[in-house]
């Protein structure tokens, strides 16, 4: 008897009698579908490499032969950037840092990646930075041709700015996610009232 191929989980059946089929072995693909998943630490492979700095905020993205790490934080002033080509050993891209925050502007610090999107024929890179005051933050887009760069910001910087004074997101806005729908793009961020201090889910 021999297999079916292409199949992981099989079952055989002998079908007895007299008819036409008896004594035919069938087979029956069977479909094992698991609706929840745990991934198991790789613990022969990890830590994979040190963080840049502590409390990493890292943005991932594929691009068919590169793993691109987009690694920025809430005390640091740019983001770096690390990229694979089999997922376990990471180096510095020479184009790190993709990111840099500038003094005096609204992205001073706390400069952290949180999304990297292909859309409209470039790579977009979605973050989060503020001024040295922590009530500033808002969202940024740097764009490129290639996953590893270089990027260049947007000339709209920040493309989602906090509300004004009384609005939902008043304090800040941040945490940006991006994803395409129907040939949009959606960007769903956290915002942040002054008063009363609550944290809301927008999209832009």
């Amino acid at each position: 008897m021999a297999w079916l191929s292409g199949w992981t989980y099989r079952k055989s059946h002998e079908i007895e009698g007299s008819s036409a089929g008896a004594q035919t072995d069938y087979q029956i693909p069977i479909h094992v579908l698991r609706r929840y998943w745990r991934f198991v630490p790789d613990e022969a492979n990890n830590p994979l490499f040190d963080a840049p700095h502590d409390y990493p905020w890292v943005a991932c993205g594929y691009d068919g032969a590169t793993i691109a790490l987009f690694i920025g934080g809430p005390y640091v002033d740019r983001i770096r950037l690390y990229t694979s080509n089999d997922g376990i050993t990471f180096t510095e891209h020479p184009n790190s840092p993709v990111i840099v925050g500038v003094p005096g502007t609204w992205e001073e610090t706390g400069v952290e990646a949180h999304s990297i999107i292909y859309f409209n024929g470039k790579w977009r890179l979605y973050y989060c930075a503020r001024t040295s005051a922590d009530t500033d933050w808002q969202v940024g887009e740097a764009h490129a041709d290639s996953i590893v760069g270089p990027y260049t910001k947007s000339a709209l910087n920040p493309v989602v700015p906090k509300g004004a004074a009384g609005e939902w997101d008043d304090y800040k806005t941040a945490d940006p996610v991006a994803e395409i729908l129907g040939g949009k793009l959606y960007l769903y961020y956290s915002g942040h009232d002054l008063v009363p201090g609550y944290y809301r889910i927008g999209v832009a």
